[in-house]
């Protein structure tokens, strides 16, 4: 996508109106062209293609997300606080119905990691870093003996992922609020917090 081009984010704004409508396997570029107002030559000069629009949606959400997690972590007051506070954050789709519907979205774009590996995995950088940053000052200051910063921020979130995906799908053993408090007390755990 090009940033900052009026025909570009129209294409984007409608896609989420469309995705959020239709959902994943009801989403057509033409629909899309048509609710932005453009041609087809229009989208083709911003988006290769459907997979390259929904990965900028995605990056645009995960981008969203992080800068909401990086936020959250820094105003937390101590460390295990703030690996709580990133658990929770991570998980909160599941508390909140206007999450819900968006995150039950994302979970369903395997075909566009598949697509575009690099751009997603520099996109769940941007969700990780701050994990890795409290990991890491944790263990300097002793918190966390046992931590090792990146391997353990990549797990957290699997299993914090794991674990909204079962809430969103109804699959899960326990309510929303119960398992965050399970992932949150297993991570502190993990990297041995005191």
């Amino acid at each position: 996508m090009t940033t900052g081009d009026d025909a570009a984010e129209r294409l984007v704004d409608a896609a989420w109106s469309v995705l959020e409508r239709t959902g994943f396997d009801g989403f057509k570029v033409a629909s899309v062209i048509r609710a932005a107002g453009l041609s087809t030559k229009t989208f083709y000069r911003h988006f290769e293609s459907k997979d390259a629009l929904l990965l900028a949606l995605l990056l645009d959400e995960m981008a969203r997300a992080a800068a909401g997690l990086r936020a959250r972590v820094a105003a937390a007051p101590s460390n295990a606080e703030a690996v709580r506070v990133w658990v929770a954050g991570v998980m909160r789709a599941a508390t909140r119905p206007d999450l819900r519907r968006r995150a039950r979205l994302f979970s369903s774009l395997g075909d566009v990691a598949e697509r575009f590996p690099d751009e997603v995995v520099a996109g769940r950088r941007a969700l990780l870093d701050p994990l890795v940053d409290v990991l890491a000052r944790g263990r300097e200051a002793g918190e966390f003996p046992l931590a090792d910063p990146e391997p353990d921020a990549v797990a957290i979130y699997q299993l914090s992922g794991g674990m909204l995906r079962e809430l969103l799908d109804g699959t899960a053993p326990t309510d929303a609020g119960t398992s965050i408090a399970q992932a949150q007390a297993f991570a502190l755990r993990a990297v041995g917090a005191r």
